[in-house]
């Protein structure tokens, strides 16, 4: 059995396997160019969706503050209406309903009583003038009244005034009601009259409630 001869020089053995070991490096360095490539396209391509993401975000946040912005305007009034609300409870707190007032005590005057005047007022206002019931140190009423009023009139008999008394202390809303005086006299046509003067404390049964906010006690 004959064995191959290799004729060639070694050096030219040398010189075969050096160009494929470079062109072994060549094509790996070609391969790792080329997928470099591939993963900066990737990338790219990566950021590039998430800038536009981004992008879209920022837009979005921009339109929500443009909301939030014309939303809170709308916040500030309502902060202000609240506030004026609050303020104008706190002012009508004790306020009295004058009409009820007025018609309760039209219901009860006798006919041989004439109402000269009145002086009325509520619990966190002052009248023209102190009444009794205000100034007396013996409390008048359990209660703490929601006001007071002072009456000046006239009456044909002193049983009148006494009967008067009577209707105005069993009226809704009326309380300690308080003889301060009572005189006899003459009329200007010469009939005898008795002029008398006496004061009433409210009760919260003729508070109006207005402007009460809800769940105000």
């Amino acid at each position: 059995m004959m064995r191959p001869a290799d004729l060639l020089p070694a050096v030219y053995r040398r010189r075969q396997r050096q160009r494929r070991w470079i062109a072994g490096i060549v094509a790996g360095g070609v391969v790792i160019l080329i997928l470099l490539i591939v993963w900066w396209l990737v990338t790219a391509g990566q950021v590039s969706d998430k800038q536009r993401e981004l992008d879209q975000a920022r837009a979005r946040n921009a339109a929500l503050r443009g909301q939030v912005a014309k939303l809170q305007r709308f916040s500030t009034l309502q902060e202000q209406a609240q506030r004026r609300r609050s303020a104008l409870a706190a002012v009508m707190k004790g306020d009295v309903d004058w009409p009820a007032l007025l018609t309760e005590i039209a219901m009860v005057v006798p006919p041989e009583v004439s109402l000269d005047s009145f002086d009325a007022s509520a619990a966190n206002t002052e009248s023209s003038q102190p009444v009794d019931t205000e100034t007396n140190p013996v409390p008048l009423a359990r209660a703490a009244p929601a006001g007071s009023i002072t009456f000046n009139g006239t009456s044909t008999t002193m049983p009148g005034v006494a009967k008067w008394l009577l209707r105005l202390a069993a009226a809704k809303g009326f309380d300690a009601v308080y003889l301060s005086s009572a005189q006899k006299g003459t009329s200007s046509s010469g009939a005898n009259q008795v002029q008398f003067t006496n004061t009433a404390q409210l009760d919260a049964g003729l508070l109006s409630h207005r402007f009460e906010q809800k769940g105000t006690p």
